[in-house]
């Protein structure tokens, strides 16, 4: 993978299944799932991430909860990375 190749050597990516895993120890989670799990999902990164953290999602929002930050891409897709940082 081109990411593992050019990471910084305190960055990991891990490839799981994210409703079994503990996002405690995680400093930041990146999703790109599709709309329908993300309120579930965010429910769980409050719940586990630790005050200061960031969950980012790839495109879809989570209703009823403003991101703190959105990085508009420079890509044909248009994409926008919405970061959440949680309190």
């Amino acid at each position: 993978m081109r990411f593992k190749l050019f990471a910084p050597a305190n960055c990991s990516v891990h490839f799981k299944d994210i409703w079994k895993t503990d996002l405690s120890g995680y400093d930041w989670v990146y999703c790109f799932l599709s709309p329908r799990p993300m309120p579930r999902l965010y429910a769980k990164a409050i719940q586990e991430m630790k005050p200061g953290r960031h969950f980012v999602s790839n495109s879809f929002d989570v209703p009823g909860f403003e991101a703190s930050e959105v990085v508009e891409v420079d890509d044909s897709r248009k994409t926008r990375l919405l970061i959440w940082q949680i309190s």
